[in-house]
């Protein structure tokens, strides 16, 4: 009897010893999962906001760029001409020109029809805040916004300068 009560206790010591260390070896493993997932994630984010940090820098400098085409006059056919070839030869899906005391001027958006457009002609966008950041020589960049589309979208604006004074903004 005292040679099974022995066995048994040695057995079940020994049922418990390596119960512990598989237990603790797969809990140090588990720490190291979770830590090499997030070196991962995080090398991800970086190199995902470099490029979006990339894009948007040269999104910004198109937009300053065909602003600057802007300056040669209040040309409203000009600036239709430019607002349409702009969002039919970028990535932009809509552009539009608002003149310094806020009123639209021209505007294309790739998902609404001329009819659609024209209604905006005219209109007052004062209170935008990127007409207002633009209009004060910014270029600027707004944070995401829901669209009535549902889409979320980012408006960059940039100030059409003629002779020194901000005319216009591009948008």
């Amino acid at each position: 009897m005292r040679l099974r009560t022995a066995l048994f206790v040695f057995s079940l010591a020994l049922s418990l010893v390596l119960s512990g260390t598989v237990y603790a070896g797969f809990a140090l493993h588990k720490g190291d999962i979770t830590d090499r997932g997030q070196e991962t994630v995080d090398v991800a984010a970086k190199a995902i906001a470099a490029d979006i940090d990339s894009r948007l820098a040269e999104r910004t400098q198109t937009v300053a760029f065909t602003a600057d085409t802007l300056t040669h006059g209040h040309n409203s056919s000009h600036d239709d001409d430019t607002v349409r070839s702009f969002v039919a030869q970028t990535p932009f899906k809509g552009a539009s020109v608002i003149d310094a005391n806020g009123t639209m001027r021209a505007i294309s958006v790739s998902n609404l029809d001329g009819a659609e457009s024209e209604q905006l002609v005219g209109q007052e966008f004062s209170d935008r805040t990127y007409f207002q950041r633009a209009r004060a020589g910014e270029t600027y960049i707004s944070d995401p916004v829901a669209a009535d589309s549902g889409n979320l979208i980012v408006t960059i604006s940039a100030p059409v300068v003629e002779n020194g004074t901000v005319v216009a903004t591009f948008n």
